[in-house]
């Protein structure tokens, strides 16, 4: 798919993926959108940013724990998260399962 038949969840998916601590306001600015413009598009969609985030979120946490096997500290640092306690609690609360579930340990 090109980049201009891309919808925008899918451009938002992207630029998640490729910046995962990318902030709604960014996001906007490089798809030359005002804030306000940008999330009535997302609902026009209906998706928002906050669900679009945790989604990436929900398969970084799959692959790096599931597939990847990576301890929860480096986990944590892929997908942005520098407190483990926090990072548990985000993997449990996207997944239902903790790190160490998901990794089958």
């Amino acid at each position: 798919m090109t980049a201009s038949a891309m919808l925008l969840p899918d451009i938002v998916r992207h630029q998640l993926y490729h910046c995962q601590n990318a902030a709604l306001s960014i996001i906007a600015q490089r798809c030359n959108m005002s804030v306000a413009t940008f999330k009535r598009k997302l609902k026009e969609y209906g998706a928002s940013y906050r669900a679009l985030h945790e989604e990436v979120q929900y398969h970084q946490a799959i692959v790096l724990l599931s597939l990847a096997k990576l301890s929860n500290e480096k986990a944590a640092k892929a997908m942005h998260i520098s407190d483990l306690p926090n990072f548990r609690r985000v993997v449990k609360r996207l997944t239902g399962k903790t790190p160490s579930e998901l990794r089958g340990i």
